[in-house]
């Protein structure tokens, strides 16, 4: 019998609702080929950064991807729309160095 697939996607909110300007995280993590091995096979990214653990991801307009071990990571920052102008880069890498 056959490993079973399984993907998880949530929102994260800031730890502060009262925050303005904030936006959301959509995280989602699978146990199988998924939206990180396409966009990496297709090379659907800008660049490609170090993360603290020392895996590879890639970046792509307010999105980071990546593979570790069996599973799959995505995380997307959305902007809200009366936001500040944020460093989507420097947000979902930190978004991502804290999944250790």
């Amino acid at each position: 019998m056959g490993k079973e697939k399984i993907a998880i996607e949530m929102k994260i909110l800031s730890k502060d609702p009262q925050q303005k300007g904030v936006g959301i995280y959509t995280l989602r993590i699978a146990n199988f080929t998924d939206v990180a091995s396409s966009m990496i096979e297709q090379k659907e990214y800008e660049r490609t950064v170090k993360l603290q653990s020392g895996t590879t991801a890639y970046y792509k307009n307010g999105q980071i991807f990546w593979k570790e071990a069996s599973l799959e990571y995505h995380i997307q920052y959305l902007p809200l729309p009366d936001g500040k102008d944020t460093d989507k880069l420097e947000s979902v890498i930190d978004m991502a160095n804290q999944m250790e």
